[in-house]
């Protein structure tokens, strides 16, 4: 009996010590002030390739004067708040091989694009 009570106790510590171990990588425990996520990405959907910038703020507090630069041309955001997320589509005559994203204070990203992966199709 004793050795079931025993198997039973170290089970739920095993189990308690995987989930307490696990559980911070679920949490976005970022502790910089100003930071930002910059995703670029084509993707070719068969007919035409689509451009896209995906710019988040990660970071603790608004980050202002977002520059981004695509070499060609540029465009400019204001702000971007704590946890928003900004979509972009480049135009064509956008350089197609990075950007470029500066913001106040001290930002400075350059991001290639990358592929996207090729989506199965299902008739």
């Amino acid at each position: 009996m004793y050795l079931y009570i025993a198997i039973a106790v170290g089970g739920a510590l095993l189990s308690t010590v995987a989930l307490l171990s696990f559980f911070p990588s679920l949490i976005n425990t970022n502790t910089m002030d100003y930071a930002l996520d910059v995703d670029a990405f084509v993707d070719n959907d068969g007919t035409m390739l689509i451009y896209r910038v995906v710019i988040s703020n990660i970071g603790r507090y608004d980050i202002t004067d977002v520059s981004i630069d695509y070499v060609t041309y540029k465009e400019f955001i204001p702000i971007i708040r704590v946890g928003e997320k900004v979509m972009l589509s480049p135009n064509e005559n956008a350089n197609k091989d990075h950007v470029i994203i500066d913001a106040k204070p001290n930002i400075h990203i350059v991001k290639e694009y990358r592929s996207l992966p090729k989506m199965v199709k299902v008739h």
